[in-house]
């Protein structure tokens, strides 16, 4: 939610946020100028159950998660404390493949390589970049048929000549009159005669970061990786608790969870809505003798059990009840029923 301005005056979710942080954090960005603003939530059962099994999904066990790693070092031929410098093509669906496992639980993995700096993953469509290892007054020496292409590049690609550049194989199509799809091909064939570096922007592309540690990645890195995916799954239940709790106010609920354990109903959320409509409905002198019923109180303590009415109102009622003999002061602060 990328909205910079101070006027909103609602923000609707169409589902639940993955966490209470997202959900405070979107709702937030309603009603900056102070004034009255309005945050909706629409959410179904089937819902929660479906983010339930998407979650369930997504994470994969410790053998799982070694498969993919070890793949990832195996496809690249990365041998055990070696880092590569090149940049190599990534194909999910070959992953996919050798491991059996769904893309969600992949991407999942090389997401948590990325962040962690083990990698430098690239999902993204981007352009794609090259870099020629053949320097020009080399190319001679070189098949006729890969002279003539890449003294092509040269002549399409600007800087080629000196650094890696990024560029577009439609943008060299169209001034080569060569189909994309062939160029990409000779491209490979040529990084494959070690000529060259070609990363296709159009697919994905992981570097390593750091040296290969299969003890790290073991150990370490999962230890590291099942305690992020707990704590997932801890936020999106008291996420799910939030959304379907219908006892306790919603403020209340989100304060609590930032650390603030003592503060007062807002007053303002459907669950406090829904207690006003409950509550004024009823008579506040009679709720006053069923809690004086319990133990004796002062105004104060009435005011915070009767939170949804104003202080004021509390105590007109007590003068009623005290001049109709059925409460009584017990000292000059606290009221008792009049047995």
């Amino acid at each position: 939610m990328g909205i910079d301005k101070d006027n909103v005056r609602f923000v609707i979710h169409y589902s639940p946020a993955a966490s209470l942080e997202n959900y405070y954090q979107e709702i937030g960005r309603s009603g900056r100028d102070g004034k009255e603003s309005f945050a909706f939530m629409l959410w179904n059962k089937q819902e929660l159950l479906n983010f339930d099994q998407i979650l369930k999904n997504q994470i994969p066990n410790k053998a799982e998660f070694l498969k993919i790693v070890s793949y990832l070092y195996s496809i690249f031929q990365v041998a055990e404390f070696e880092l590569p410098e090149k940049t190599f093509q990534l194909n999910i669906t070959g992953i996919q493949n050798f491991t059996k496992l769904s893309k969600a639980k992949i991407n999942n993995v090389l997401n948590f390589l990325h962040n962690q700096e083990i990698i430098y993953y690239n999902d993204n469509k981007s352009l794609s970049s090259l870099e020629l290892f053949i320097k020009s007054d080399e190319i001679d020496q070189l098949p006729q048929k890969d002279a003539y292409f890449i003294e092509l590049l040269f002549r399409t690609i600007s800087g080629l000549t000196t650094h890696k550049v990024m560029f577009s194989e439609q943008q060299v199509s169209n001034k080569i009159n060569v189909s994309a799809p062939l160029i990409k091909e000779r491209l490979k064939e040529l990084q494959q005669k070690n000529y060259l570096e070609y990363v296709d922007g159009a697919l994905s592309s992981i570097k390593f970061l750091k040296p290969r540690d299969e003890r790290a990645v073991n150990s370490i890195y999962w230890k590291l990786f099942e305690h992020i995916q707990r704590n997932k799954i801890q936020k999106w239940e008291e996420m799910k608790f939030y959304t379907e709790n219908n006892s306790y106010c919603k403020m209340k609920l989100i304060l609590a969870y930032f650390g603030e354990k003592n503060s007062k109903n807002c007053g303002h959320c459907s669950v406090c809505e829904k207690n006003k409509q409950s509550i004024f409905g009823k008579n506040i002198s009679q709720q006053i003798i069923n809690l004086l019923a319990k133990k004796p109180s002062t105004i104060e303590e009435l005011s915070i059990q009767l939170s949804y009415h104003s202080k004021e109102n509390i105590l007109e009622n007590l003068i009623f009840l005290l001049d109709s003999g059925k409460v009584r002061m017990l000292n000059f602060r606290t009221y008792m029923l009049n047995n």
